[in-house]
């Protein structure tokens, strides 16, 4: 466990009924097939929950992936939030489109629906962090 610790990786939120690890591309910030490292922005998602009880207890599991890889490596349709990488077209600004929804588990696969919206991959000052 204190070497997971010493790579940034926990075994918290992996069961029970909250908010789940968020998933990234495997290679991000070393793959040629992706537009941006979205790490950064996963990071930062993982903080607002980690350790906030007002997370934890869900009615289900929920399960996210961010990621700026262009081969879909995290199968983000099947994911309860999935953000994949964008550039806005007026602007060329990189960050996510998101999509909600989806699953893979019991019951078959649903896919996840897009929501139509660009995400900059920055995290408000004013979203509290844990």
């Amino acid at each position: 466990m204190q070497a997971l610790r010493g790579v940034d990786l926990t075994s918290l939120q992996t069961g029970q009924d909250n908010i789940r690890n968020v998933n990234c591309c495997p290679l991000a910030g070393l793959s040629a097939a992706e537009l941006f490292d979205a790490s950064p922005a996963a990071s930062e998602f993982t903080g607002m929950f980690m350790n906030n009880k007002e997370f934890s207890n869900l009615p289900r599991k929920f399960n996210v992936t961010i990621t700026g890889c262009l081969e879909n490596c995290t199968h983000s349709e099947t994911q309860d939030l999935g953000m994949t990488p964008a550039v806005r077209w007026t602007d060329g600004v990189s960050g996510f489109n998101v999509m909600v929804g989806g699953k893979s588990g019991s019951g078959g696969m649903t896919v996840a629906r897009p929501l139509d919206v660009f995400v900059e991959p920055q995290v408000p000052p004013a979203w509290p962090r844990r």
